[in-house]
């Protein structure tokens, strides 16, 4: 784990940063992002967001909308089945304030969305781990409601989500013809996944540390990679499903929708098993192969949010590093560039042998677009005068204090 994180911290303070290679690590056995902390730098990063760009608070376009009823609702039953034990009474309730509020802005901000039950779901794993900045948590949460939850939300109903969840039998049958057969002849219908696809496990699974490690996996992987997860998530099961008594509809069905809430998820074996299944049949090559009529003809509309992916208006292979935007954002303020923080990061950067170019924008002695490195320039003719000057007026001082005084001086100093 604690060499992972450094791997990751190395990365994130590269310029530009590797988002390739951090999405690879997302979808690769591991632990994803390691720790809230470091999911709060990259998951902005993914979705194309700068954390230093001045947005006006989101808490300005909170209103009441024709949702608000059913999202208070909702939220009131929210946040209660994370197992989160330092977290008290007092904490969930202004977190779940926070949720109603950026959920209700959203629709309000954006009139043609449509609320669907599971939608605070996913919000509320993005509020309980981007606690830091709450309008850059929401400016997430918009990203995702428009983009990877867009087939469920820009619609008044779900007739695109049906036929995107009638490719789950196929995608079984495609890995495992006898779990697809077995599926088949249960009357197994894709709806036992529905929950899992359109909350992202965040419903089912009571383990916030295993939903944000999905959450990684999602963010990096397009926007049907929770179908893929759910067709891993049956295939794992292939020994259990195999072993059951009675092979009929309830029985199985039963089996199955408990899947996703086992406290012993094999996340990183799931997440591993779906990876392969979207690099072997990919989302636009099984719509193809086995999509209904249908959904093919709107793929060819371009009508399908899910298979219109990647978004090139913010996704991107590579972004700045934090520490760059920030001296970015202090020079436009004014400020002095080099604050601790960039200092810090950059420090970080060279001991991670990586060579930094400097911040656009010439400050003090500093040559636009010079590359950063330990080694300083020789100190000027001028630099040595003053340091000389310097030394000479301490002597003095010292000179004129006496024995006493310097020694009361001292005293109080250190009391």
């Amino acid at each position: 784990m604690a060499q992972r994180e450094k791997a990751i911290r190395d990365l994130i303070v590269q310029n530009p940063v590797p988002l390739e290679k951090l999405r690879a690590l997302a979808l690769a056995p591991g632990d994803g992002f390691c720790n809230n902390a470091l999911r709060s730098v990259i998951w902005p990063k993914l979705l194309g967001l700068n954390r230093f760009e001045s947005q006006p608070s989101f808490h300005d376009q909170v209103a009441r909308n024709q949702w608000s009823d059913q999202i208070g609702r909702d939220v009131a039953r929210s946040l209660w089945h994370y197992h989160m034990p330092h977290a008290k009474k007092r904490k969930r309730g202004s977190r779940r304030r926070l949720l109603a509020k950026m959920i209700n802005a959203l629709m309000s901000k954006h009139p043609t969305l449509h609320y669907y039950q599971g939608f605070h779901d996913v919000l509320s794993v993005l509020v309980l781990v981007m606690t830091e900045d709450d309008d850059l948590c929401f400016a997430v949460a918009e990203r995702v409601a428009l983009y990877y939850l867009g087939d469920y939300t820009r619609r008044p109903d779900f007739s695109v989500l049906t036929p995107l969840l009638e490719l789950l039998l196929p995608l079984v049958e495609a890995a495992d013809g006898d779990v697809g057969a077995c599926l088949r002849a249960c009357g197994i219908h894709a709806y036992v996944c529905l929950p899992w696809v359109i909350a992202w496990w965040a419903h089912d699974c009571h383990n916030l540390e295993i939903t944000a490690r999905l959450f990684d996996a999602f963010l990096s992987g397009p926007p049907l990679f929770p179908l893929y997860l759910a067709a891993a998530m049956i295939l794992e099961a292939k020994t259990e499903l195999f072993a059951l008594e009675d092979k009929d509809f309830s029985a199985v069905h039963s089996f199955l929708s408990r899947l996703a809430s086992r406290p012993d998820l094999p996340v990183e074996t799931l997440i591993a098993r779906a990876h392969r299944l979207l690099l072997s049949l990919p989302p636009a090559k099984l719509v193809r192969l086995h999509g209904h009529p249908f959904l093919r003809d709107l793929a060819r509309k371009k009508e399908v949010h899910a298979l219109n992916f990647p978004h090139v208006e913010w996704y991107k292979k590579e972004a700045p590093p934090d520490w760059l935007l920030r001296e970015d954002r202090r020079r436009e303020e004014g400020r002095s560039v080099r604050c601790k923080h960039t200092r810090q990061r950059r420090r970080q950067a060279y001991l991670a042998g990586v060579q930094m170019p400097s911040a656009a924008g010439v400050v003090g002695n500093e040559k636009k677009g010079a590359l950063w490195s330990s080694a300083s320039s020789p100190p000027s003719s001028t630099s040595l005068w003053v340091a000389a000057a310097a030394v000479v007026g301490v002597a003095a001082v010292l000179f004129k204090l006496g024995e006493g005084d310097l020694m009361e001086l001292w005293y109080n100093r250190m009391s």
